[in-house]
């Protein structure tokens, strides 16, 4: 995929220097000036070194591409600082940073509008901000990461089994015409959200606060005490954000 890479350190420019020799059979180290050269050698598909460079990009970017769907077309680029996709719109089985992702990974999916199944597995980051997210969040749809919090916009609907499994603290649902279905308890990691977990907040709008608290599935959850449903009016969330950027309507 297509894109801007940005590299922040001299031990990434020499690693990518040391992939062009290798995959150039050289014995010697590449001058500077000669690196430009050496990088034209190298054929178009070759994915290897492709994917060498991608793992040491500190910062992508790319506003062009619209649909992401092939399987883990971002994987494991574990030195991201900054993932920007303002664009896509779809994903399926698509972006995964395996367990050791970084958990201070900024990331810009703002232009989402619907997942498939493990569209977001595995990922960590400082918190996850859905404002266009539509329909169903799917079986396994974020899970498996770490994701402290989750911001979902008014167009979500559902959550399916393990849908949300990467909500480590906090999940806000901005739904406000109805209450999000919860097809089944253990959509949320259990060591947070379940009966003996470390506890989660759930952020909603204060009318509908009632009626989550007596919903199938969500009643369950609400009832362990450690768990809180707290109203998104008042809150720091009113206005903004989990990623502390002003909601539109606000600007």
């Amino acid at each position: 995929m297509t894109g801007n890479f940005k590299l922040y350190n001299t031990e990434s420019i020499q690693n990518i220097a040391n992939a062009i020799r290798a995959k150039n059979g050289s014995q010697e180290t590449y001058k500077l000036n000669e690196m430009a050269q050496a990088i034209q050698e190298i054929p178009t598909n070759n994915d290897v070194f492709e994917n060498r460079i991608k793992g040491l990009a500190c910062e992508y970017s790319n506003n062009n591409v619209t649909v992401i769907d092939n399987n883990y077309i971002i994987a494991n680029w574990r030195q991201l600082q900054k993932l920007s996709l303002p664009n896509v719109k779809h994903l399926y089985y698509a972006i995964t940073f395996g367990p050791n992702g970084n958990p201070n990974l900024e990331i810009n999916l703002k232009g989402l509008e619907s997942i498939e199944i493990r569209s977001l597995q595995f990922l960590s980051c400082k918190n996850l901000v859905l404002p266009n997210l539509e329909g169903e969040i799917p079986l396994e749809g974020i899970s498996d990461g770490t994701i402290p919090i989750i911001d979902l916009g008014p167009q979500v609907n559902s959550i399916s089994i393990k849908g949300l499994t990467s909500c480590k603290d906090t999940l806000i649902l901005r739904r406000s015409q109805s209450i999000v279905t919860l097809i089944r308890t253990d959509a949320f990691y259990s060591a947070v959200w379940g009966s003996s977990g470390t506890g989660g907040k759930l952020y909603v709008p204060q009318a509908l606060i009632s009626n989550y608290q007596g919903a199938d599935n969500w009643s369950t959850l609400l009832s362990y005490s450690n768990n809180q449903i707290l109203a998104i009016e008042g809150s720091e969330y009113e206005n903004y954000y989990a990623d502390g950027s002003l909601i539109p309507t606000q600007l």
